[in-house]
């Protein structure tokens, strides 16, 4: 019988945070302990990852997305605009470890074409 791992899956808007085992080679980004990495293309909201100590969270950006390393535990919010007031989703609590950011996609039952919700 084969057995799967269960990986940690953090879920903010239409934005999931996938655990992953390794760090690619990419792009360091430089953030103050608050990084945004999405904003909706309709309601102007912006999904947000932040930390206490700017050195307890690592991104690396590539061709694919973004991947963060939470050497300390960090919050997700989602924020109306740059006024860093919460926006209709809850702030959750993502725990340490390595992850990718995935934002959600939809399938169009009529045409079978894949594309990224628009929020």
């Amino acid at each position: 019988m084969e057995t799967h791992k269960i990986r940690k899956f953090f879920r903010s808007g239409d934005h999931a945070f996938h655990s992953v085992e390794h760090l690619p080679e990419g792009e360091v980004i430089k953030h103050n302990g608050r990084f945004v990495f999405g904003v909706g293309e309709a309601s102007n909201h912006n999904h947000v990852i932040t930390v206490e100590r700017p050195q307890d969270l690592e991104i690396i950006k590539t061709k694919d997305g973004f991947y963060f390393n939470l050497k300390a535990d960090g919050k997700l919010s989602h924020e109306i605009g740059n006024s860093r007031q919460k926006a209709e989703h809850e702030v959750i609590t993502i725990r340490k470890g390595l992850y990718f950011q995935v934002p959600e996609r939809e399938t169009d039952i009529f045409t079978s074409v894949v594309r990224k919700v628009i929020d």
